[in-house]
């Protein structure tokens, strides 16, 4: 497969996160933004942001596994 395929096996898999996974995972990785950067804008904890990425990344795995 080329970059162009896996990038749209990804964010198909992307799109099926629960929204604030969606969200933390996207600002994280596509738009680079600090953990802090994301609990500002989502208006949460920075323990909290880790928790949605780390749980962003499982389901992640399970969806492009499946």
């Amino acid at each position: 497969m080329d970059k162009k395929e896996n990038a749209a096996i990804l964010f198909r898999a992307v799109d099926k996160l629960p929204e604030n996974q969606k969200i933390a995972f996207i600002l994280s990785k596509v738009e680079g933004l600090s953990y802090q950067e994301i609990s500002e804008i989502m208006q949460t904890s920075i323990s909290a942001i880790e928790s949605l990425l780390h749980r962003a990344k499982n389901n992640l795995k399970k969806i492009l596994e499946g």
